[in-house]
C-alpha cells in the first residue's frame, strides 16, 4: 500500500509540470508569430499616447527636450527669471521704504509738535522768572541747544534748519548787521561804519571798503568769511553790503550806545532798507543775513545798571535787586532783537540767519577786573539768546537760524593761545610797537581781539557752515 501512494503522488507533479510547461511554450509562439507583434506594438503606441497626455513622468521635465540644450534659449530663460525677480525685490523695497518714510513723518510731526509745546513752556519762564539767583541766570536754554559747559571745538554751533535747505557754496550775496567786531570803514563812511549815505542812494555802489579798515588792525570776521577785503562790495563773490556800525546796542532807548550818532539794530535795518535793497538785486534763497549784537548791550548795561556811568569799575554791586533788573532788561533786548529778525524775515524774505552770541568780555583787558560780575552775566544772556532763537525756529519753520558760540570758540582760543601762536593774551597792543608784534597779541586793545583772532573766527565759521550746510544736488 505504501508503495502504491508513493507512485500515485510521483505521477501527479509530472503531470503538473508538463501543463505549466506547455502554456509557456504556447505564449513563446505567439509572441514569435506576426500577428503576435503587431499587437505588441499597438500596445506600445496606446501606452505612450497616454503617457503624452499625462505629461512627463516621474522624473522627467521640460527640460528634458533637446531645444532646452540650445545655450542662447537657456540664458534668455535665465534673464527673464532674473528680471522679474528684480522687480519683485525693488517693489518689495518701494513697499518698505513707503512705510518707513510715512512713519517717520509721523514721528517728525509728533517731534515738532512736542518742541513746540516745551519752547512755549521754556518761554512762559523766560518771561515769568526775569530774575536771577547769585550771580547765575535763571535762563532755561531750550532742550535744542546745550548749556555752556561745553568744550568741544567742532560742536560749538548748532544749526536750526527750515523748510529751505541752506547752502553756503552757493550764498552769492551777505548782509551785516552788528557792532564794532563786524563793521567795517569806507570810502564813503568813517572809522564806525562802511557808509554814512550821506550821498543816499548813489553812494551805495560807489563807496569801496577800505583795506585793513576795522578794529583788528587787519581785517575782521566778516572779511575772513566772506574773502571781502577791499574794493566795491558787489564785486566780491559773495557780495558784502556791511551796515555795521561801531558801538551799536540793539535797541538805543533799552541801552544807550556810548555816543548819539550811533546806529542802534533798527536803524541799521532803516539804511538798508532805504539804500541798499533797491540799489542790489538779490535772492532770498542765496542770501545769508548776520546779526552780531549783545556785546555793548550787555557790558554798558551791566554798568549803568550798577551806576559806575559807562566807566570800568572794580565796585559792582551783586545784590539781587540789581541782578533782577538785568535780567527784565534782557529780556525786553531781546524782544526787540527778535521782533527786527521777524521784519526781516516777513517783510524782506530773509530765511537764513548767521547769529553770533556774545564773546567772554570778561577775559578781556578792560573786562578782567570786573570778571566775577561780568562773566555769568554774559553766559545769562547767552543762554536767554539761545532760548529765543530756538523758540523763534519752532514758531517760523521755513527759517534756517545758524547759531555761532563765539563765547565758546574765543574761550578755546584763550585757553590754548600757545597753540595758536600767541604769546600775550593778557595785554593788548593798540600801537605799531609793542613788546610782540602785533599777531603775537591776542588783544588789540581793551575790548577788541586782534585780527589773527578774527582769521580763526572767519575760517571756523566758514568750515561750520560748510560741514552744516545742505545744498541741492547737481542733478536737481
Amino acid at each position: 500500500m505504501a508503495k502504491s501512494k508513493t507512485v500515485v503522488k510521483k505521477g501527479g507533479n509530472v503531470g503538473k509540470q508538463d501543463k505549466i510547461g506547455s502554456v509557456k511554450k504556447f505564449k513563446s509562439k505567439r509572441a514569435s508569430s506576426p500577428t503576435g507583434a503587431v499587437a505588441g506594438g499597438q500596445a506600445k503606441k496606446i501606452q505612450k499616447r497616454q503617457s503624452d497626455k499625462k505629461g512627463p513622468g516621474k522624473g522627467k521635465s521640460e527640460l528634458d527636450n533637446p531645444k532646452f540644450a540650445n545655450k542662447d534659449f537657456m540664458m534668455e530663460m535665465i534673464e527673464k527669471a532674473s528680471g522679474k525677480e528684480e522687480q519683485r525685490q525693488a517693489a518689495k523695497l518701494a513697499r518698505r521704504e513707503a512705510v518707513e518714510r510715512k512713519v517717520k513723518e509721523k514721528d517728525d510731526k509728533k517731534e515738532k509738535e512736542k518742541g513746540v509745546k516745551q519752547a512755549k513752556l521754556d518761554l512762559m519762564k523766560f518771561t515769568d522768572c526775569h530774575r536771577f539767583h547769585g550771580t547765575v541766570a535763571a535762563a532755561v536754554v531750550v532742550a535744542l541747544g546745550a548749556s555752556a559747559s561745553a568744550s568741544i571745538l567742532p560742536n560749538m554751533i548748532k544749526v536750526f534748519t527750515g523748510e529751505k535747505q541752506f547752502c553756503w557754496d552757493t550764498t552769492d550775496m551777505v548782509f551785516a548787521y552788528g557792532d564794532s567786531y563786524t563793521n567795517l570803514m569806507g570810502s564813503a563812511g568813517s572809522v564806525w561804519t562802511w557808509n554814512n549815505f550821506a550821498a543816499g542812494k548813489n553812494s551805495t555802489l560807489k563807496g569801496t571798503i577800505q583795506l585793513n579798515g576795522t578794529t583788528a588792525h587787519g581785517p575782521n570776521w566778516i572779511q575772513y568769511l566772506t574773502n571781502c577785503y577791499q574794493g566795491l562790495p558787489q564785486n566780491c563773490r559773495p557780495q558784502l553790503f556791511d551796515v555795521a556800525f561801531g558801538g551799536s546796542t540793539v535797541d538805543r532807548s533799552l541801552v544807550a550806545p556810548a555816543y548819539d550818532f550811533i546806529k542802534d539794530l533798527d536803524q541799521q535795518i532803516s539804511n538798508w532798507d532805504q539804500y541798499v535793497r533797491p540799489k542790489v538785486e538779490w535772492s532770498p534763497d542765496t542770501t545769508l543775513t548776520v546779526l552780531w549784537f549783545g556785546i555793548n548791550d550787555v557790558t554798558r548795561a551791566v554798568k549803568d545798571t550798577d551806576g559806575t556811568n559807562g566807566t570800568n569799575s572794580t565796585k559792582s554791586t551783586n545784590d539781587a535787586k540789581s541782578n533782577l533788573k538785568l535780567g527784565i532788561l534782557f529780556n525786553k533786548i531781546l524782544d526787540r532783537y527778535f521782533e527786527h529778525l521777524d521784519t526781516l524775515h516777513k517783510k524782506y524774505q530773509m530765511r537764513f540767519f548767521l547769529i553770533n552770541n556774545v564773546p567772554p568780555m570778561d577775559r578781556t583787558p578792560s573786562g578782567r577786573a570786573d570778571a566775577d560780575r561780568l562773566g555769568p552775566l554774559v553766559n545769562a544772556f547767552n543762554d536767554l539768546l539761545l532760548g529765543r532763537i530756538a523758540y523763534y525756529s519752532t514758531l517760523n519753520p521755513d527759517v534756517t537760524l545758524v547759531h555761532f558760540d563765539a563765547h565758546k570758540y574765543f574761550g578755546y582760543y584763550l585757553d590754548h593761545y600757545k597753540e595758536y601762536g600767541f604769546k600775550d593774551i593778557e595785554n593788548s597792543c593798540d600801537k605799531k610797537v609793542c613788546k610782540y608784534p602785533q599777531y603775537e597779541y591776542f588783544w588789540m586793545n581793551g575790548a577788541h581781539p586782534m585780527y589773527p583772532v578774527h582769521k580763526l573766527l572767519g575760517e571756523d565759521i566758514t568750515a561750520q557752515l560748510r560741514n552744516k550746510q545742505q545744498c541741492p544736488s547737481p542733478s536737481s
